[in-house]
């Protein structure tokens, strides 16, 4: 019993870990409010995840900010890239359903409408690792987008499992809203156990005359 209630016990322990999940969530959820900056913040969400909640290091508040803000100069231009081609793609498969319903463009909107959702698939598969190299490297728009696409496609099967977890994350918080306050952090944590092996492949070794980084560890 006593160790059940130790505060180093695992009851306390896990009490705490709760507790940073839920905080990193809500602090997500108020940092996407003006859109643009939705990538920033869940590039600090992913951060935290690992660095506080994973590997017990520093404070929630100065991780989640630092990260979050030493990212917007690149994730706010990054986040509208993909929310322009999201938008774009989406109202043309819209507009040439419609058109292929009401027959104005004959069977070719069928096709066309097919290409426009083929080229969703690229953003679909990128998505999982934009935020979390994001997060990692001084990078800019162009060699994220790079590096993202090469690890989409090298790990892949580690893409469609976080794919899927980002899916049924962001179903659950559509029907149920109430799990914003906890399911970005713990859909985080999860996929990050699967994006973290991937992410440090392409980390540099650290110098040996150095501190080991936080994500060596």
């Amino acid at each position: 019993m006593r160790t059940i209630f130790n505060p180093d016990g695992p009851l306390f322990s896990f009490g705490e870990q709760l507790f940073n999940i839920m905080a990193v969530s809500i602090l997500w959820a108020i940092c996407c409010i003006p859109i643009v900056t939705i990538g920033s913040a869940t590039g600090a969400l992913y951060y935290v995840t690992v660095k506080q909640v994973r590997k017990n290091n520093g404070s929630l508040l100065n991780n989640f900010f630092s990260s979050f803000r030493d990212s917007l100069r690149t994730g706010i231009p990054l986040t509208s890239i993909v929310l322009i081609y999201t938008t774009v793609m989406v109202a043309a498969i819209l507009m040439l359903n419609g058109m292929a319903e009401n027959g104005s463009i004959g069977s070719a909107g069928g096709y066309l409408s097919f290409a426009a959702k083929a080229l969703l698939l690229p953003l679909l598969l990128v998505l999982p690792y934009l935020w979390p190299v994001l997060s990692r490297f001084t990078m800019g728009v162009g060699a994220i987008l790079k590096l993202s696409i090469v690890m989409s496609l090298r790990f892949f099967w580690r893409t469609i499992l976080s794919l899927v977890l980002i899916a049924a994350s962001a179903l659950l918080i559509w029907f149920i809203p109430y799990f914003i306050f906890a399911l970005p952090g713990v859909c985080a944590l999860v996929c990050s156990f699967l994006i973290e092996p991937a992410l440090l492949k392409y980390t540099p070794k650290h110098d040996t005359n150095e501190p080991i980084p936080w994500y060596w560890e």
